[in-house]
């Protein structure tokens, strides 16, 4: 197609990256649900997903408990109503624990710390790193829609997610990616505790 990225023939890699960077910016709703090792259904969640390119991210959870994660480009912000808590990390290292910051840049260097091949119909993305909290993250098209994503943690839950109402490359309120801190919220700031040894 026209103005696509092309990607190299028969590299997994190459081609989630291509199709990754045709989505400048992108909104949607989203249902999901967490499945234990045995496979049993342990929650169902909804809420509303927004991304924009270079590396913003917007991700809140609203049914069946609130919950907000920010990524405005330097760091990271998990909002935690029920405990009156934000927590604070350094965007950049928060990509080994949770793969999915990867889609807010698909040209970060990151991507060479996980291996990208073909399965299930999706794109699965295996980190090379046996310390990530995520193990693997699979990416879903319908077209050029990202339509699901599968996560799977190292204890072996599974989360599927679906995305419906998908908006893709409109303009998107930039706000959205600023975070401000709520009052009478505490501060758990772990963006220099590395450097602080």
């Amino acid at each position: 197609m026209a103005g696509q990225p092309t990607a190299k023939c028969g590299d997994p890699k190459e081609e989630l990256k291509a199709k990754l960077q045709a989505i400048h910016s992108m909104q949607a709703e989203f249902s999901q649900q967490v499945f234990d090792a045995q496979q049993h259904l342990l929650q169902t969640t909804s809420g509303h997903f927004y991304v924009s390119q270079p590396n913003k991210l917007r991700w809140e959870v609203t049914l069946p408990d609130e919950s907000t994660l920010i990524a405005d480009g330097d760091s990271l912000w998990l909002v935690d109503p029920f405990a009156e808590q934000v927590t604070a990390m350094e965007q950049a290292g928060a990509v080994d624990n949770n793969p999915i910051v990867l889609m807010t840049d698909p040209n970060n260097p990151a991507w060479e710390q996980f291996t990208i091949t073909l399965a299930d119909g999706g794109f699965q993305v295996d980190a090379s790193d046996e310390q990530s909290h995520v193990q693997r993250l699979v990416f879903y098209f319908d077209g050029a829609l990202l339509s699901k994503m599968r996560i799977l943690d190292r204890q072996q839950q599974q989360s599927e997610l679906s995305f419906s109402n998908i908006k893709v490359n409109q303009p998107l309120n930039q706000q959205l990616f600023i975070f401000s801190m709520p009052d009478g919220f505490e501060l758990d700031d772990q963006r220099h505790a590395a450097t602080g040894l």
